[in-house]
């Protein structure tokens, strides 16, 4: 297993949470849901094929925009 470490996280309208999970070489972003009982749930990965160094969020009325910088590797 490679070893990740979290490089960039969001929460969005108290009930999203974004989370990078990145090493020198790859990296993926975790969509989260969080319940009304405080557990959360994976929804959805992206991956990427370098690490995550920053990220942006467009929290429109309808529609959450992320932004992420990718590193080389």
């Amino acid at each position: 297993d490679v070893e990740l470490e979290a490089t960039w996280c969001k929460i969005v309208r108290g009930r999203w949470c974004f989370v990078a999970l990145s090493n020198p070489s790859t990296s993926f972003v975790g969509v989260w849901q969080i319940l009304s009982d405080g557990s959360v749930k994976l929804e959805r990965k992206y991956y990427f094929p370098g690490p995550v160094l920053d990220g942006l969020v467009d929290d429109r009325s309808n529609k959450i925009h992320i932004a992420v910088t990718i590193g080389t590797s």
